[in-house]
């Protein structure tokens, strides 16, 4: 009986930060979805290996994100939740500008390219990158996201007020 009660326990420890900060760790996951199910997407014959790697994907996503939400329930600052939902939209951002330019994902390969550019390419790349149709759409797409994570963050806020 006292193995049960310690499960209950830790259970209870492990969802609080969840209880507290669930319009956090729900909109997170839903902002950095895109690379798991890309993973599903991918034409490929060998569907087992899919389904494989958007399992293990949605896994350390949510992984990352319980962390994430643990460290802001536990550090109770909102600059802390500031930080990290900047850190996430900045993920966001930057993956939907390599989908949308270059139909990549965040990944070596990109970053190997900005570290070698001088800025001579960096201000050609912006000139040819930064106002193009793509990433105007990125953009709206960006926006709109930082909309819901400021009305799901008002509309929770209100509601535990009440």
């Amino acid at each position: 009986m006292k193995e049960a009660g310690k499960i209950e326990t830790a259970l209870r420890l492990f969802s609080r930060p969840l209880k507290k900060e669930i319009v956090f760790f729900i909109v997170v996951n839903l902002m950095l979805i895109h690379q798991p199910v890309n993973w599903i997407c991918i034409a490929n014959d060998d569907w087992g290996h899919n389904i494989f790697s958007f399992v293990q994907g949605l896994f350390v996503e949510c992984g990352v994100v319980y962390a994430a939400t643990s460290l802001i329930y536990w550090s109770r600052s909102k600059i802390v939740k500031s930080l990290m939902y900047a850190l996430f939209w900045f993920l966001l951002v930057v993956t939907v500008f390599l989908e949308f330019n270059f139909n990549q994902n965040i990944s070596q390969q990109p970053l190997t390219i900005l570290a070698e550019t001088n800025p001579k390419e960096s201000g050609e790349f912006v000139n040819t990158y930064m106002l193009s149709t793509e990433s105007l759409w990125g953009y709206a797409i960006d926006f709109v996201a930082l909309v819901v994570i400021l009305l799901a963050e008002w509309k929770s806020a209100v509601s535990s007020d009440l």
